[in-house]
């Protein structure tokens, strides 16, 4: 399991290093790290040099580090040596000059106690699991888990409302840096921090890599092979050959699976999920596998039962409040076949949509939007965002939206909206790798993602006329694959069968209802008209219910013993009993 938190003393500890495997005590730092060991570079958690005074410590992984290593003509095998090595070679240049040289999806503490000054910074992709951060007396605390760094810091824990309300209204994910817990804040994506101990004083950045200008007709040569190089390279640095992928009936993942086919020589583990319904992929995945060796490809498949919807006290646990979506319980379900078979990483075709679809977002220029803190800068849009939300949320919304068919839950999402909220940062990168990053994380597996990588950027931003539903990039992949291939392919639109899942668990979403706790969410005419049809409002009961739960089992102290467990095997009835 990757896991990290650290603790920032500003008054000094005594100087002699305590250095223990998964443990680091010296000077102004406290740190305690685990790592999921894979790849040929990840074996250490963290490397401290007393010699320079550089502690350096990464979650996550460079799939480049090697490549970088060998520019700077060094020898070290482990990732965290590599950049001790580089940072002391380099920070004479200016503040982490190197950044630009990375390239993968990860998180780097570097502490410098020469300069008594810490570094946190993270890929221009983000981090696959959250960095959490908060103040406390004496001291600065982050964690990769929030139930450790509440346990840490030992600040008063409360829900943060308007988090509540843009969770309610945005839906997937805060899109902001603020978390349900009051005081507690993340570490959105392109924002990275310097903390200076001896001022005490913490300071934010913006981190975009210079990018690569590419002409359409290189970037449209390019394109695939971005995509196959990164797989190669990341199936080599595999410790063993442990090759196993999700598999749809999609374009994503099985251009993964014909890389991996034509690559590697070992066994490839194709793992799909049935979520129920009309949604299952797993007869188009059966067609497409007739295509490749049984003796090499191996498909494990699943079904989503009724009976996961009990395992949703885990899922907060593990998920802790971060993100939410109907799509967890396939992932749940999934992260438990991929351990079944024994597998410690998997490929995934997660972040190919933001990266390539020009119809979600930036699609490769910038995949994300600048995180802006200056009023002067952000005064016109905030205050147009205000007016705008205000008239959504009252009459003339009400109006609007009746004349264009809102549907029930769309209606819940614009009464929660909150009047100077905009959004912060684009969340389309962070939502797609932490949505399955925390659920294998907790199972103790490894995500790669291999269309997450800067030459993918560079080939998709010339290419986005040309990209709208990722259009282009499907026809270079059909005619990658084959006719055969392509002609079976037929990709879900839903990956769980929610009806017959909330029908199975009714029950739970009635009494929730019925329950005091959502008279603390929601404002007496929501819940009133909820409560009239509440049939309507299924995903929203759900939330509350995801709520209530991390109120339970996060906010009341009730589990502070299991707060270092990765999981807990308490079902519904067992943190509520008979009422929630």
């Amino acid at each position: 399991m990757n896991r990290l938190i650290a603790t920032i003393h500003w008054n000094q500890t005594p100087k002699e290093a305590i250095i223990k495997e998964k443990d680091f005590f010296h000077s102004h730092l406290e740190l305690s790290v685990e790592r999921t060991s894979v790849l040929a570079y990840d074996g250490a958690g963290y490397f401290y040099n007393p010699e320079t005074g550089v502690f350096v410590s990464i979650v996550g992984y460079i799939a480049n580090i090697y490549d970088v290593r060998d520019r700077y003509g060094l020898h070290q095998t482990d990732d965290v040596e590599i950049l001790e090595r580089i940072y002391s070679m380099t920070n004479k240049r200016g503040e982490l000059s190197f950044r630009d040289e990375l390239d993968g999806v990860f998180f780097v503490l570097i502490y410098d106690e020469r300069q008594e000054k810490v570094y946190l910074f993270q890929s221009e992709f983000g981090c696959p699991i959250p960095i959490y951060y908060t103040s406390a007396p004496g001291k600065f605390v982050l964690s990769t888990s929030m139930k450790l760094l509440l346990q840490k810091a030992g600040v008063c824990r409360e829900f943060h409302h308007p988090s509540i309300k843009d969770f309610m209204s945005y839906g997937e994910i805060i899109p902001n840096e603020n978390t349900l817990v009051e005081g507690v804040k993340k570490l959105v994506t392109q924002r990275n921090m310097i903390i200076d101990i001896t001022s005490r004083q913490k300071r934010y950045e913006l981190f975009r890599c210079a990018e690569e200008e590419l002409s359409r007709e290189e970037a449209e040569a390019r394109l695939i092979d971005s995509i196959g190089n990164n797989i190669k390279k990341l199936a080599q640095q595999l410790r063993k050959p442990d090759y196993t992928l999700t598999l749809t009936g999609g374009w994503d993942s099985n251009l993964m699976l014909s890389f991996l086919n034509n690559q590697c020589t070992g066994i490839i583990n194709a793992v799909t999920i049935n979520g129920g319904g009309t949604t299952s992929e797993i007869p188009s995945v059966k067609h497409v596998l007739r295509f490749y060796s049984r003796s090499k490809t191996r498909q494990f498949t699943r079904m989503i039962q009724g009976s996961v919807f009990n395992s949703l006290p885990n899922i907060v646990w593990i998920l802790e409040g971060y993100l939410f979506q109907t799509g967890v319980f396939l992932r749940y379900v999934l992260s438990e076949l991929i351990r079944e078979i024994g597998s410690s990483s998997v490929f995934l075709g997660s972040g190919a949509d933001p990266i390539l679809n020009s119809e979600m977002g930036p699609g490769g220029n910038r995949v994300y939007e600048p995180y802006v803190d200056g009023l002067s800068v952000a005064l016109t849009s905030e205050l147009r965002r205000t007016a705008r939300n205000i008239c959504i949320k009252n009459f003339v919304g009400d109006i609007y939206f009746f004349l264009k068919k809102e549907t029930d839950e769309n209606w819940i999402k614009r009464k929660c909206l909150r009047p100077g909220f905009r959004q912060r940062y684009n969340t389309q990168i962070d939502y797609n790798m932490k949505m399955h990053e925390l659920m294998l994380n907790s199972f103790g597996i490894q995500g790669l993602y291999p269309f997450i990588n800067r030459n993918t950027v560079y080939c998709a931003k010339p290419l986005r006329p040309l990209n709208n539903g990722k259009s282009f990039y499907k026809r270079k992949v059909k005619e990658h694959l084959g006719q055969d291939i392509s002609s079976v392919l037929k990709k879900s639109h839903e990956v769980v069968d929610t009806d017959n899942l909330f029908e199975a668990n009714s029950h739970w979403l009635e009494k929730i209802l019925h329950s005091g706790f959502i008279d603390r969410i929601l404002p007496a005419a929501q819940t009133k008209r909820i409560r009239t049809d509440p049939a309507q409002y299924q995903t929203s009961l759900l939330k509350i219910l995801y709520l209530h739960l991390f109120e339970k089992l996060i906010l009341s102290g009730q589990y502070d013993d299991k707060f270092n467990d990765s999981q807990i095997g308490d079902t519904l009835e067992q943190v509520f009993g008979q009422e929630p």
